[in-house]
């Protein structure tokens, strides 16, 4: 899934009069731009190249281009009728993985069409030279790269003037695991329950629902609504004083609503040295009202009496492994749909970001060629045993893909649903 790339430079060129029959702004996707390939040179047999034509019969484009032209321009297309948006374009260059756009003038073409990309897409009536601005469609993420010469804004582009435009276009994503965000629910009210932790001199453990977090506390802050599944949930924390540390310690926390800022429940605050040393206990439970609840573990069975979990959990791994470098999204999507929609979905999260960037993590991790799962853990079991999580002894994680000096690891949260045979990956 490369990344499709529009690069538009105004320049100075000899008019020439559009028919608007090809037109660059409706090119959104390789496979646009092969449509409109064809159309051109159906439509102009008399003047296509052979070069063209090989592409053409391949039925490869893209990848042709790249072979024949080793990373340069290919082909440069001068025919009546190319528009972008009715805005006449003089001439088109395709490349691997672009497509260079002259328009007729500078100082009318050019000036109409930085209005025109700015009307469809939004961008600050503000100008600057060398400026750079960003905007995104759900199924795109575009940059725009702006360079004025001798012109601080529109209006005043001269003869002299010129803007360079680039254009990123993200791939427009079939795979349901991409699309989550069509899936989320939304209602009038949506909690975000947040817990807010502050310690000094002293280390922690949260676990929620008798679940230990193992989550990194960014800022002491962690997210509760992903751990939820009743209108019922406790918190405990164990804290107990730093490895070495002899001064005071202290630790404390609250639970907010973020979405209101309400505070809905503070843990006791604890000062001084903890008693002799030992680790000290915080509980609590709240009222935990969500419009939506999980399944999620709820339908687990309890894992403690199956023989051969760790080599389920091997097995498991070495799965999302192989899909992961065999990049088989069909089987991803399989593995990794439930965990992701569950958790945007208590978040409410409807932005189509937060699953493309998984998709997308998961496409740079692909270009390994080899990973490691950890053979020597232990298991910890939670929600009376329907929940595992895994603490690798021999590796850092336990699934760790590495090439060339680059490292990733994933650690999830597994469960079996009843009547399964299998674990899945749920957090």
């Amino acid at each position: 899934m490369k990344n499709f790339i529009i690069i538009l430079i105004l320049l100075i060129s000899p008019a020439i009069k559009s028919q608007n029959n090809y037109d660059f702004s409706k090119v959104k996707s390789s496979l646009d731009l092969q449509k409109l390939f064809l159309k051109i040179m159906d439509e102009h047999k008399e003047t296509r190249s052979s070069m063209l034509i090989e592409f053409i019969n391949e039925s490869k484009l893209v990848d042709q281009i790249v072979t024949s032209s080793r990373g340069g321009y290919s082909s440069k297309i001068n025919i009546k009728g190319m528009h972008y948006a009715d805005i006449p374009i003089a001439e088109a260059i395709f490349s691997a993985n672009s497509i260079k756009l002259t328009t007729d003038t500078t100082n009318y073409s050019a000036k109409r069409l930085l209005e025109k990309i700015e009307l469809e897409n939004g961008l600050t009536p503000v100008y600057y030279n060398d400026g750079n601005y960003e905007w995104e469609k759900e199924t795109e993420a575009i940059n725009l790269s702006l360079k004025l010469v001798n012109g601080e804004n529109l209006a005043s582009l001269g003869d002299k003037d010129f803007a360079i435009l680039k254009i990123y276009y993200k791939p427009i994503y079939k795979t349901p695991l991409a699309k989550i965000h069509h899936k989320i629910q939304t209602f009038k009210k949506q909690p975000n329950y947040v817990l807010y932790i502050s310690a000094d001199n002293s280390v922690y453990d949260v676990f929620i629902n008798g679940i230990k977090i193992e989550e990194t506390y960014r800022y002491d802050r962690l997210h509760l609504n992903k751990y939820i599944t009743s209108n019922l949930t406790s918190i405990k924390i164990t804290a107990k004083r730093k490895l070495g540390y002899r001064e005071k310690v202290h630790c404390s926390a609250i639970i907010l609503d973020k979405t209101t800022d309400k505070e809905i429940k503070e843990i006791k605050k604890i000062k001084g040295r903890f008693l002799d040393d030992k680790t000290t206990v915080f509980e609590t439970s709240f009222k935990s009202e969500l419009p939506y609840y999980p399944r999620a573990w709820t339908t687990g069975v309890n894992l403690r009496k199956e023989k051969k979990l760790k080599e389920k959990v091997i097995a498991l791994y070495n799965k999302l492994g192989k899909a992961i470098l065999e990049n088989d999204e069909q089987m991803l999507n399989t593995m990794l749909y439930q965990r992701q929609f569950e958790i945007q979905q208590l978040n409410f999260d409807i932005k189509f970001e937060t699953a493309r960037l998984l998709w997308k993590n998961l496409l740079v991790l692909s270009k390994n060629t080899h990973y490691t799962v950890s053979k020597d853990f232990e298991i910890e079991f939670s929600a009376n045993g329907k929940l595992i999580y895994c603490y690798p002894k021999d590796t850092k994680e336990m699934i760790i893909f590495e090439e060339e000096g680059f490292g990733d690891a994933f650690n999830f949260y597994l469960y079996q649903p009843k009547g399964a045979n299998a674990l899945k990956i749920i957090r």
